[in-house]
Order: C-alpha cells, then structure tokens, then sequence
C-alpha cells in the first residue's frame, strides 16, 4: 500500500470514529431526576432553614444533586410544566419539570396538596443576606431544581 492510501484509510476511520461519537452524543438522553434517587429527603421548611444558615456551603453540597423536597404545592404552571412548594413566609422550591414527565405526573399536582417531588439542585435567589432585616417587604428566596419528578417512595 502505498503511502496516500494509508493516510486516506487513516483520515476515513478517524472520521467515522469521530461520527459515531457524535451520534452518540446527539441521541444521548440527559440525566434526570426521575432517572435516580434522590440523595437526600427533606422537608421544603428544613431545606430553605439550611440554606439560611450557609446558602455557599449548602449549595456547594447540593449542586448537581438529586435531592427530594416534601412541602404543600403552592402553584402549578402547566404552561411552563413548573411546580412551586411553599416553603415559608416569603420561601419557595422552584420544580420545572420535563415535558414528558410534567404530562404523565400533571394529574398527580394539586396546588394545596402535599407532594414529595425529586430533582437536580442547580441554584437559589434571595440567600445572598444583603438585606437589613429592616425590609418591609422580604425579599422572596427560592431554591431551583431542574428535570423534577414525582418522588415515588
């Protein structure tokens, strides 16, 4: 063989490697909460108090984490297929939830009802503690998670 062959052979198999990769990643399915279990289970009350105490290192701890939160469903958006818990005075969890899974679980998502919901932590507002406490209004503070689920136990 000579040496143009083998360079073409070479340039061929490392595009078809490179296409088969990227197939893979283009079909690859994202994680989800409804995909794992949780690793922990709170109360959405114990969760906003730990978040109160040291919202870096609790964050930090959560971050990318399936975690399940129990609280009253405070508002169900179906539009945006995103799931608020009361969480206290001025407190909530943030849930949107896959389109999918929002459809087969919507029936299930009562505002007013107690609901156990999974989901990947990816962030909070209101825990930066730049308030005074001298407010009149508080400012709301709310916890995200990301590609919920109801949290069969």
């Amino acid at each position: 063989m000579n040496k143009r062959k083998k360079i073409i052979l070479f340039i061929l198999i490392v595009v078809v490697i490179a296409g088969g990769y990227v197939f893979y990643l283009a079909k690859k399915r994202t994680a989800s909460a409804a995909d794992s279990k949780p690793i922990v289970e709170l109360a959405s009350i114990i969760l906003i108090k730990e978040f109160e105490s040291n919202p870096a290192l609790v964050s930090k701890k959560y971050m990318d984490k399936n975690i399940a939160v129990t609280g009253i469903i405070k508002e169900v958006d179906a539009e945006n297929e995103n799931v608020i818990i009361e969480a206290g005075e001025a407190c909530s969890i943030n849930c949107s939830f896959d389109s999918t899974c929002f459809v087969q679980q919507k029936n299930n998502l009562i505002p007013g009802k107690s609901a156990s919901i999974k989901g990947i932590y990816f962030g909070h507002e209101g825990f930066d503690g730049s308030g005074d406490g001298m407010d009149l209004i508080p400012s709301e503070k709310n916890i995200k998670l990301k590609t919920c689920a109801v949290n069969e136990k």
